[in-house]
This record gives structure tokens, sequence and C-alpha cells, in this order.
């Protein structure tokens, strides 16, 4: 699909790909997490959505208690406004989610046609349905969940 990228991938991050297999695979879970992060605060809004976190926070707390006190009319229009704010973090979820996918489905098939077949680490131990040569993917997968761990824990 985005084969015709490939060329210029190749072009842009050839002094990457020159390093070794696990090096680069790492830098490019790096590059990759970091870029889907910062475009995600670029179109999302950071704020917006801590904000809607808050109002549902707000509006459960309403409803409960309007729920204990039986009042039917004040629970039904926290109800949909609870349902207006969730399709609201919906849309913005949904956003993010698209941007990913567009970045994976440019990126993966690439790294797929630069590292397939290629054992990227052996493990001194056997892992249940692995075994103990990981691919590229299964090293990618890996450098990428550090990589966002990390970062959330340093931007909270």
């Amino acid at each position: 699909m985005f084969e015709g990228f490939f060329p210029f991938l190749d072009i842009i991050f050839s002094p990457i790909i020159n390093l070794p297999p696990f090096i680069s695979l790492t830098i490019f879970a790096i590059f990759l997490t970091l870029l889907v992060s910062f475009l995600g605060k670029i179109f999302e809004g950071k704020n917006a959505q801590e904000k809607i976190v808050k109002k549902i926070e707000e509006i459960r707390k309403n409803l409960t208690e309007a729920q204990k006190n039986e009042d039917k009319e004040k629970t039904e229009k926290l109800v949909k406004e609870l349902m207006k704010i969730n399709s609201e973090y919906v849309r913005y979820s949904l956003k993010l989610l698209l941007i990913s996918i567009l970045i994976i489905a440019i990126f993966l098939p690439w790294l797929n046609f630069k590292y397939q077949g290629l054992t990227v680490a052996i493990l001194p131990f056997s892992l249940p349905f692995f075994g103990s040569k990981l691919s590229w993917i299964y090293w990618y997968i890996f450098a990428s969940l550090v990589v966002s761990w990390i970062m959330k824990k340093l931007l909270e």
C-alpha cells in the first residue's frame, strides 16, 4: 500500500538502518512512540481531554447524588449530559487512534521489509510461544511498550 514510500524512508533513515538491528529498532520504537504522542497532543488537545475527564467525573458524582435522592428529572438530565460528554471523549480518542494507525501503516510494513526473517535478540532462556529468538516485531513491541511506559511516568 505504502511501498512507494520505502525508497524515501530508506534515504531518510539510512544512518539508523545501518546500526545493529536491536539498536535501530529501539530507535524506531522511540521515534514512532514520540511521534504518535506529539501528533496526538497537537490534534487531540491534552487540556481538552483532561477537561472532559474532569467533567465526566463531576457529572458521575452529581448523578450518584441524584439517584440517591431519587430525583428522576435531574438523573435523566445528567445521563443525557454524560452521554454527550462521553461521545466527545470518544471523538478525541478516535482521532488519536486514526493518527496512530496511519503512522503504523506507513512504518511497520517498511520495517518488516527491512528486517523480515532477521533474529534481533537471542534470549538466555525460552519464552512460551516465542522461544529464545526474538524477531524484529517482538523486539519493536517490547521497546515500544518500555518507551511508552517511561514516557507516561515522566509526563505524570
